[in-house]
């Protein structure tokens, strides 16, 4: 599984992803388009943008770091637990609440539940 999140993120790099630009933006339809890959690295980018200089998020964002991992991981729960779970623990308590919210509000259009 890291391998997998690590080659996303290096495609990701190369495509030249910065800020809000065309790049970030396929990864969030990805993410948003249920590739389990994409949701991992992009709470990974939003939890510590320092690992993607110049590709992503300017400052952290544990909320939607948050949220990516709480939908990657109802969605695809023996893929994501171990590398959402990784990020979660850095994460506020505020933060990690907000996410779940956030993430059950997305997933009700998208007919799954989340797990806390």
């Amino acid at each position: 599984m890291k391998y997998r999140v690590a080659v996303v993120a290096v495609a990701w790099l190369l495509a030249g992803c910065t800020g809000q630009s065309e790049g970030f933006g396929h990864l969030l339809a990805l993410a948003s388009s249920d590739d389990v890959e994409a949701q991992i690295t992009l709470a990974h980018a939003y939890a510590d943008p320092a690992g993607f200089p110049g590709r992503g998020p300017t400052q952290p964002n544990g909320r939607e770091a948050a949220k990516w991992c709480y939908i990657a991981m109802a969605k695809h729960p023996l893929v994501a637990d171990k590398p959402c779970a990784d990020v979660l623990t850095t994460l506020s308590p505020q933060d990690r609440a907000w996410g779940l919210g956030e993430a059950s509000d997305w997933m009700v259009g998208q007919n799954a539940d989340v797990v806390d």
